[in-house]
């Protein structure tokens, strides 16, 4: 007989999550909220049998290396790789992909004084297992960072290769929309900019054409402050 994964319940969930995918005692999320340093948030998040989180791991990866993972794995690169392991271990667990990161010792604010490291990788084997790990860090002589010691808190969640693509293009689009919204926004400023001189200009004629002497920077200043 087979076993029903359990899921857990989750009443509220942040307002930054774009994706969530649950696993076995388990939930992957893909949250923006650090979208404007650049990097794409990924939560893997842990529950006990009364629906408690046991455990929760953050791991941020720069728009540019999401947007290559995401790529890779909607263009088959990941399976084709998963495929040809295989092949060499049998069903057996083959790493695919890990991306190393942290925080420094004056951020982390670690008891023990040293910097955190963080790891989020992708595995395969009957699943695409999604993991994110850290546990005390060291930097590099190139500035990266590594761990140095054993990881304090692991959690790991199993995704389908449906739920992976989904995962990919959910990155693909969040992206898209967040740099549309950021050329919008520019293109608003430049166009309200063009507007304001517009004005300044048919003052100014309206002005000469009715011999006033018109203050235009101070009209102007006077329309904004009864806008606000």
């Amino acid at each position: 007989m087979e076993m029903k994964k359990y899921v857990p319940q989750i009443k509220e969930m942040d307002g930054t999550v774009f994706w969530t995918e649950f696993g076995n005692h388990s939930r992957i999320e893909l949250k923006n909220s650090s979208f404007g340093i650049g990097k794409v948030n990924i939560g893997l998040q842990k529950f006990d049998d009364n629906n408690k989180q046991v455990a929760y791991v953050n791991a941020y990866l720069d728009f540019d290396k999401a947007m290559v993972l995401a790529n890779d794995i909607l263009a088959g690169k990941f399976a084709r790789v998963a495929a040809e392991m295989h092949q060499k271990d049998g069903n057996n667990m083959v790493a695919i992909y890990k991306q190393p990161g942290g925080q420094s010792a004056e951020k982390a604010g670690r008891e023990d004084g040293k910097p955190l490291y963080r790891e989020f990788s992708i595995s395969h084997g009957k699943l695409w297992i999604i993991s994110c790990q850290e546990g005390p860090g060291q930097v590099s002589k190139t500035g990266g960072f590594m761990p140095d010691g054993k990881y304090e808190k692991k959690v790991s969640v199993g995704l389908s290769n449906e739920s992976l693509k989904a995962m990919a293009l959910m990155i693909q689009a969040e992206y898209q929309a967040y740099r549309t919204a950021q050329f919008n926004n520019l293109l608003i400023k430049e166009l309200f900019k063009l507007i304001i001189k517009g004005i300044k200009l048919l003052i100014r004629i309206l002005g000469k054409a009715l011999g006033l002497k018109i203050d235009v920077e101070k009209e102007i200043t006077y329309l904004n402050e009864q806008e606000d």
